[in-house]
């Protein structure tokens, strides 16, 4: 796929980010169309795209379908600050799960989608929505965000004050 006019300007390296439908027929991708952010589900089958724009969010920089494709999990910008949010396809609505100063990345669905693993610099397991929180960790560790109906909770997995930690994922039931 192609689009979009050919001018001189800085290319953005971060677009488009890229996630397979799970049953592995759909393409979705992100692509900025006239400055407004819009996220496009090209199928495979038909060859036919649909595009759908989002609302309140800047940039996505990594997304993530459930195991039921219903669902998607972005870590995305909105004024600066990265967040997590939980996506519905079917009515075009993103909730936000995390709402604080610190950058939360690489989200990933696990444990039968009941929940969300990610990279994050934040300090403790607390989830103080709007809190604007100073003196970030100054190194990545790996979370869980157990999703729940009105707010979930969070889990610290590891702590490692040396070492950033990125890109999690799921390899088993209970790894």
């Amino acid at each position: 796929l192609k689009g979009s006019h050919k001018i001189n300007r800085i290319i953005d390296d971060a677009q488009p980010v890229i996630a397979w439908h799970p049953n592995s027929d759909i393409l979705s991708f992100t692509e900025d169309i006239r400055g407004k952010l819009n996220l496009t589900f090209y199928s495979l089958e038909s060859g036919k795209s649909t595009r759908k724009e989002l609302f309140e969010i800047d940039q996505i920089l990594d997304m993530d379908f459930d195991n039921g494709g219903k669902q998607m999990v972005f870590s995305a910008v909105d004024n600066g600050q990265t967040d997590l949010y939980r996506y519905y396809v079917v009515g075009n609505r993103q909730v936000k799960l995390t709402d604080d100063s610190f950058d939360d990345l690489n989200p990933r669905f696990v444990k039968n989608d009941r929940a969300v693993v990610f990279s994050s610099n934040r300090k403790d397991e607390k989830l103080i929505k709007g809190k604007k929180e100073k003196g970030a960790a100054g190194t990545y560790d790996i979370f869980l965000y157990y999703l729940k109906d009105e707010g979930g909770y969070l889990e610290q997995i590891t702590f490692t004050p040396e070492y950033n930690e990125f890109e999690s994922f799921e390899y088993g039931s209970d790894k």
